[in-house]
Formats: structure tokens, sequence, C-alpha cells
């Protein structure tokens, strides 16, 4: 996804950091959808900073959240982690939103 940052009209006019906040967030939930957001929130509640520092959600469609891991033992310690992945992360989100999780190595880590 190819985030756009708002362009200042002239070099005298700042840009006001909120703007700059909830325009990039618009453009994330139109892209990802609602849904992904809430789940990258929850995902920074639940995961302790290890994990969170080599993995990280990537996409979310149809109930399927793909995350990006660091390496091969990251990709191996979070399948044995699935079922409790996913349970704190709908029980953060309080509902039953996501029904698969799927790892693979990524760059987006």
């Amino acid at each position: 996804m190819i985030i756009k940052i708002p362009k200042r009209r002239k070099q005298s006019e700042p840009v006001r950091i909120g703007a700059v906040i909830s325009d990039l967030l618009a453009q994330i939930e139109q892209a990802y959808g609602r849904e992904a957001l809430r789940i990258w929130r929850a995902w920074d509640q639940v995961m302790d900073t290890k994990t969170a520092t080599n993995a990280r959600p990537a996409t979310f469609k149809d109930g399927c959240l793909i995350i990006h891991v660091s390496s091969s033992p990251w990709l191996h310690h979070l399948r044995i982690q699935q079922t409790t992945i996913q349970n704190l992360l709908n029980d953060a989100l309080a509902a039953d939103v996501i029904k698969q999780l799927r790892f693979k190595i990524g760059a987006s880590v």
C-alpha cells in the first residue's frame, strides 16, 4: 500500500500532525478495512515486546490474518502458539473476528 502524505501549499504553511495522522488512518482503513485497524491495535496490546518486534500483522481478509515474521525460528514458534494468539486477539477485539492465522517470512517486520 502506498500512503499519500498531504502536501503543503506553501513553504510557510505548516501541516497539523493531527490532520496527517487522520489522513493516514483513513487511507489504511480504506485499503484494509476497519477490522484490520482494530487488529493492529489489539496486536500491540496483547503481544509481548519481543514478539511484536519479530512479527507484525500484514493483511486481513475474510477472517484470515496474515502475519509477517522476521525469521524461520519465529515462524515455527508462532505456529506452535497459533491457537493462543488467535484467542488473545479475538478476546481483545471482543468478537471472533479472526478465523485463521497464517505466518509468512516478510519484510514488513
